[in-house]
């Protein structure tokens, strides 16, 4: 049903007319979805899905966009986890089917058929080992774990192909961090600071360096000015680097809080929180922090780690 691409706007009036002639044509009906899902566009979509089941409830192309309109419209990982799920079993071996499993358990942190981001993105590797998508998913995993080194070698691969990401290039500059090698970290995110100077992800990777080679007075006031007018999540992302630049328990504690105050989702502030709390020995509330960030990240084995130790400190 995907071999028609669509190029612009004659391929979507193209098939806008195919559908008033004919619309049950289920081709063109998957081909309308994915043109809605693309543009956000998801009630509109949500009815086209539903009159295509009455066509085929088991295509692999009417799972996965299902699986979109659950997880970004709908906003029910559970829903589009068991769509992905179902498009497992009737094609374990489909590359959209495994990247999509892939990008799935690592946006929502959780497994897809009993295994991690990482598992799917390995299997696509294994058949095609210069795949980016699956490339790039195996990175972000690597530095969720902290596995720097790998991290920084699958973004270094990433970053020699042809016109690299924005997003690859700051998925490098969280690995160069990771290792500490802030030279090459600066000089990538100077260049993409005056190049998006209004993107988001721009400005928290720019902080994050600033912070790592400890150049506090620069981070400070590029915080305070971006505050007056962030985002919740980005607020959160402010409040949390401010903490890092503290030796005071008060401060540190009030920017924990204020971070979380504004998204209280934020993995980053509440196992700081974690860490804080159990170098002063105070398990329980260490373990109140660590038990939110499981929930959120409940596939990461080293938070699950970390938690059973928790509870035999407070047997």
């Amino acid at each position: 049903a995907y071999g028609l691409r669509i190029h612009g706007e004659e391929d979507e009036d193209y098939i806008a007319q195919v559908l008033q002639q004919d619309s049950t044509n289920a081709e063109y009906i998957l081909l309308r979805i994915k043109i809605l899902v693309e543009q956000k566009d998801y009630v509109k979509a949500s009815t086209l899905l539903d009159l295509y089941t009455r066509t085929d409830k088991k295509a692999k192309e009417y799972l996965l966009l299902r699986s979109r309109v659950q997880l970004e419209w709908n906003k029910n990982t559970i829903a589009a986890a068991s769509s992905v799920e179902q498009a497992l079993e009737l094609y374990p071996n489909d590359y959209d089917v495994l990247l999509a499993a892939a990008s799935l358990a690592s946006s929502s942190k959780r497994k897809i058929a009993g295994l991690e981001a990482s598992d799917f993105a390995e299997m696509v590797l294994e058949k095609d080992p210069g795949n980016q998508e699956a490339l790039y998913i195996l990175a972000q995993k690597n530095i969720e774990s902290e596995n720097w080194n790998e991290a920084y070698n699958t973004t270094k691969t990433l970053l020699g192909e042809e016109n690299p990401s924005l997003e690859i290039k700051l998925l490098h500059v969280r690995a160069c961090i990771g290792l500490g090698y802030t030279k090459e970290a600066s000089q990538i995110i100077e260049a993409l600071y005056k190049e998006y100077p209004d993107s988001e992800a721009v400005k928290e990777s720019y902080i994050r360096v600033l912070v790592s080679k400890k150049d506090y007075a620069t981070a400070q006031s590029l915080i305070s000015t971006y505050l007056t007018s962030a985002s919740s999540s980005f607020k959160s992302f402010l409040y949390y680097q401010q903490s890092l630049m503290t030796n005071s328990d008060t401060e540190k504690l009030a920017a924990l809080r204020q971070s979380l105050t504004a998204n209280p989702r934020n993995i980053e502030p509440l196992f700081e929180l974690y860490v804080y709390y159990y170098k002063k020995a105070d398990y329980r509330k260490a373990q109140y922090y660590l038990k939110q960030v499981v929930s959120l990240d409940s596939s990461n084995e080293e938070y699950l780690r970390l938690n059973q130790e928790l509870d035999s400190l407070l047997k």
